[in-house]
């Protein structure tokens, strides 16, 4: 598996989901994005993608470290949510 694929599993997204998202996407900015993603998920290099969309390889590289960076920050708001309801159960009981 690939890191975007593991990544989007965080999400409970998998390459069908993304691929569902790329076709309903409402911008054509987003459409290429979620193009990217797909790409990405299914094993695709950074240049490849950049290649196939014809961006360059750091833009695509870019989304794909934005996309990482949003990941990790869920991942702590989803921690703090779980220590907070923890904290408040504790509190109640």
């Amino acid at each position: 598996m690939n890191d975007m694929l593991a990544m989007l599993g965080c999400w409970q997204l998998d390459a069908k989901a993304v691929r569902e998202r790329m076709y309903n996407a409402p911008t054509p900015r987003e459409r290429e994005r979620w193009h990217a993603v797909w790409l990405l998920a299914r094993g695709w290099s950074a240049a490849q993608v950049a290649e196939a969309l014809e961006r360059d390889a750091h833009t695509i590289g870019d989304w794909g470290e934005d996309l990482q960076c949003l990941s990790r920050v869920i991942d702590r708001l989803t921690s703090l949510h779980r220590l907070t309801n923890s904290f408040c159960f504790a509190a109640r009981g």
